[in-house]
């Protein structure tokens, strides 16, 4: 069985953070997010994985490679254009081989595959899609389905009357078994077709509930408050207060006094003296800094720079 991952979106919804970096290896828990639906798929036995890719491939392509460090074997398909869900499928129609598993890139789940495939096995079916229910479907595609599990419309962004009238709250969780047959009916070009926990890989060094990068430079005084995740060749200055629920990259700088508290810091990021993060998001290399304070809510792109003193 082949499994294919769609990871060709631009993640606009994601900007400023993805104007230089693909959605699919933004860093989660320093790590490219990409690596968790891999990873997901080798442990339910499927080790042959092609990536649908057309958004910053290069980026895509360096952070996953051929697969062999995942225990995979990954191949790549180029989409020129968008094609949508069943358009990038069809494209990669040369590199399927049998039965193909495929996922929405951007989906984090634990869903149980090896379950959802014998159960498409066991119902002959020639299409098979997960659906999960939700509170508010109307920034979903609803689907009705009978009482033999077939479906029987689709319904893309229903108003509130629609989902009161019909009461369905089964929508598309991005994620198909699909037979040859299936994806053979699928238009060569465009065309469409009929959440969970996270898995954290500690580091090098674990201690309690934080996960520590093997080249940390921690220095005296400096307080680490878990949960939280740092990476590799950080550096955190004496008397600086590292708060729970923050996860800070590689090759960081965090300036003495400094306080950072649930918020993440990718790659690169440089925190200056006496500087506050609380409740943000900041992309690879920004630089904060000293004594300035970055406020909840703020989300900076890569290579941002904030002055001295300044409140954002």
């Amino acid at each position: 069985m082949t499994a294919v991952i769609l990871v060709g979106g631009e993640g606009t919804r994601l900007r400023p953070l993805t104007l230089k970096c693909p959605k699919n290896v933004v860093p989660l828990a320093g790590r490219p997010f990409l690596h968790l639906p891999l990873e997901l798929l080798r442990r339910h036995g499927i080790r042959d994985v092609v990536l649908a890719i057309g958004y910053m491939p290069a980026m895509i392509k360096k952070a996953v490679g051929d697969g062999k460090r995942l225990g995979l074997r990954v191949q790549y398909v180029t989409e020129r254009e968008p094609l949508g869900t069943g358009g990038a499928i069809r494209n990669a129609r040369r590199l399927i081989h049998g039965p193909a598993v495929v996922l929405n890139g951007d989906v984090l789940t634990d869903l149980d595959l090896s379950k959802v495939i014998h159960e498409h096995r066991a119902r002959k079916a020639v299409a098979t899609i997960v659906l999960t229910r939700v509170e508010d479907p109307s920034a979903y595609g609803l689907v009705d389905i009978a009482k033999d599990g077939r479906v029987r419309r689709f319904m893309e962004k229903p108003s509130a009357d629609e989902i009161k009238r019909t009461g369905l709250d089964t929508v598309n969780a991005g994620t198909y078994v699909l037979e040859p047959s299936a994806i053979d009916m699928i238009p060569q070009a465009h065309g469409d077709i009929l959440h969970g926990k996270v898995r954290f890989e500690p580091g090098p060094r674990k201690k309690g509930n934080l996960w520590l990068g093997a080249r940390l430079r921690l220095h005296p005084g400096a307080v680490l408050e878990g949960p939280l995740v740092i990476g590799d060749g950080t550096r955190i200055d004496a008397d600086a207060q590292i708060g729970s629920l923050t996860a800070i990259g590689r090759n960081c700088r965090i300036g003495a006094r400094a306080e950072i508290s649930g918020s993440v810091l990718w790659d690169g990021v440089v925190i200056g003296e006496g500087a506050h993060v609380k409740d943000a998001i900041l992309g690879h290399g920004c630089h904060i800094g000293d004594h300035a304070r970055i406020s909840p809510g703020t989300v900076l792109g890569d290579d941002a720079f904030v002055p001295r003193h300044s409140r954002l």
